[in-house]
């Protein structure tokens, strides 16, 4: 492989919400992700045609964003990163959202792949960067980590954004649309356990990734809110990912949680 070859697809999406002070940050952190060398691709909503207009002044592939919220959102990036990975013979996928600022620290995570050694990766960060999150974040992500660590025996940090892995990985995310379309963030780790149940190896690689500074700050009801559902959202894709597709339909919760521990 000549080395300046890509080693990833990057997927993602701009979560442009058609505020222009908004599109503005997104286009800022996405020109930082352009000068990794890695093609992107980015699912766009359309609500601000210009956002497009500016990625694609980037280098970066654009796609309109077909139906759906984020879940759709997730789905459709990581199959147009796949379809872009097979025209490219790239053999991983990089899922991130826009508005992380560790890209070059993201660029650690392909070694455990191109080693041999792992099929997903998941970047874990220090204490010191996840110290910078919210406080309810702090909360519900420590204990969702705890809880997802347990299951997989994949000890670190689980609901950071960002993962990396194997091209094929991707074909969990279409199966997981296909059966549940939950459209919402169930959608990137759901499909991510699916995987690792059916036996793909993951690893974790520790990683400095702060909190984005105009994110540090949450303090109404809706903030709260908006973490409880996350952390719920995180625990059924755990659930839905360590049952069968075929169990899902008809089992109870007390069911699926006891498959999900293999408890009898």
């Amino acid at each position: 492989m000549p080395e300046d070859k890509p080693e990833a697809v990057v997927a993602t999406m701009t979560f442009d919400k058609g505020d222009r002070a908004e599109s503005d940050r997104l286009v800022r952190y996405l020109s930082v992700l352009s000068k990794q060398g890695m093609p992107i691709v980015a699912v766009d909503g359309g609500r601000l045609p210009r956002t497009e207009e500016r990625l694609k002044k980037l280098g970066i592939r654009v796609v309109r964003q077909e139906a759906g919220r984020v879940g759709a959102a997730i789905h459709q990036a990581v199959m147009e990163a796949y379809d872009l990975s097979c025209d490219l013979s790239i053999g991983q996928i990089q899922y991130t959202e826009p508005v992380k600022e560790c890209f070059l620290e993201m660029r650690k995570l392909g070694a455990p792949i191109s080693q041999g050694r792992a099929d997903i990766v998941f970047p874990s960060r220090d204490d010191a960067s996840f110290s910078t999150f919210p406080a309810n974040q702090q909360r519900t992500e420590g204990w969702f980590n705890l809880i997802a660590s347990t299951r997989t025996g994949v000890d670190g940090d689980h609901t950071y954004g960002p993962k990396r892995f194997k091209r094929h990985i991707s074909k969990h995310f279409d199966a997981f649309w296909d059966n549940y379309r939950k459209d919402d963030w169930t959608e990137l780790l759901g499909p991510v356990y699916s995987a690792i149940h059916g036996g793909a190896r993951a690893t974790m690689v520790p990683i400095h990734g702060p909190c984005p500074k105009p994110e540090r700050t949450e303090t109404t009801e809706k903030d709260t809110r908006h973490r409880m559902a996350q952390a719920t959202q995180n625990f059924e894709a755990l659930l839905i990912g360590f049952n069968s597709y075929s169990q899902w339909k008809v089992q109870t919760f007390n069911e699926r949680l006891c498959n999900m521990f293999n408890l009898k």
